[in-house]
């Protein structure tokens, strides 16, 4: 009992700094982006940290977990017809082996897939970036279908049946070798949809909508003089039910509330890089 406390512990705090840092890489991208850092960060406000790492993890695994399904069901039939090859290939090749493919095409497979889908449509998709999404759709199918057959390998392995045989007739058949390929072909398979990926500044973008630090199409009502700023953007004013000290303007980006002492707004600069206007956050109100 007291080992489990002793690992639960560390566990805890590896998780809990891990969470931190992560939150803060976050924070710290979005502050270089934006130019502006949170002044007079409270121990409160710090816990958002901790949501933008939940929100990360979060959207990244929903990514992941999208993309790895539709390849698994696109390639389920691929890799099955990889069965008329096997007759010619050596006792020591994983491909010896018939592997059970049908899980490709299992329930929670099918519907993460179904949920990607309709998601994908909502994007607004240039002919690269569909090529390079199907690409790692392709990829990461194909992966996951050769993992099933290095798993019906090693499973086949760990048996003992004709392994010392197989050793003397194919030396290089290496079950040890094929283990350390096998975590390798994993960590690919994890982390290829982010690096092949475009625009991963998204996963940030998201996180932040996740953890309620980022609020697009909001309507904010800005105390004067302050509503100069947004005015002179080209953003339409609009009367606010807050007095006449206070102009409404609809359909503003929040890049960063809820952090610090100031409200961090996204408004048009007629370039291709928005502008960003800091505000305190006693004079401006989000709906």
């Amino acid at each position: 009992m007291v080992r489990f406390k002793e690992i639960w512990a560390l566990v805890t705090t590896v998780v809990a700094g891990g969470a931190v840092a992560i939150g803060s890489l976050c924070l710290l991208y979005e502050c270089v982006v934006t130019g502006s850092y949170p002044e007079d960060l409270t121990l409160g406000q710090g816990m958002a940290l901790t949501f933008l790492f939940i929100g990360l993890s979060l959207v990244c695994a929903a990514y992941w977990a999208g993309v790895t399904s539709m390849g698994l069901v696109l390639m389920r039939w691929p890799m099955e017809a990889l069965s008329f090859f096997r007759d010619k290939a050596p006792p020591h090749a994983v491909a010896y082996l018939a592997a059970d493919f049908r899980v490709m095409w299992s329930f929670p497979i099918w519907v993460m897939a179904a949920l990607a889908i309709i998601v994908s449509v909502l994007f607004d998709w240039s002919w690269q970036r569909l090529v390079i999404y199907s690409c790692i759709v392709v990829t990461q199918g194909f992966i996951g279908g050769m993992l099933l057959m290095i798993r019906r390998r090693r499973q086949f392995d760990d048996t003992g049946i004709h392994l010392s045989k197989l050793a003397v007739r194919h030396p290089e058949h290496n079950p040890q070798r094929l283990r350390k390929v096998t975590h390798m072909i994993f960590v690919f398979w994890a982390v290829a949809p982010f690096v092949f990926g475009q625009n991963q500044s998204g996963f940030v973008r998201a996180a932040f909508k996740v953890a309620q630090v980022r609020k697009d199409h909001a309507v904010v009502h800005l105390a004067r003089p302050w509503d100069s700023r947004l005015s002179g953007a080209g953003l339409t004013q609009g009367e606010s039910f807050l007095g006449p000290g206070y102009v409404r303007f609809d359909d503003v980006t929040v890049r960063m509330r809820g952090l610090g002492v100031r409200v961090v707004l996204e408004v048009p600069s007629g370039k291709p890089e928005p502008r960003f206007v800091s505000v305190p956050k006693q004079l401006i109100e989000i709906e």
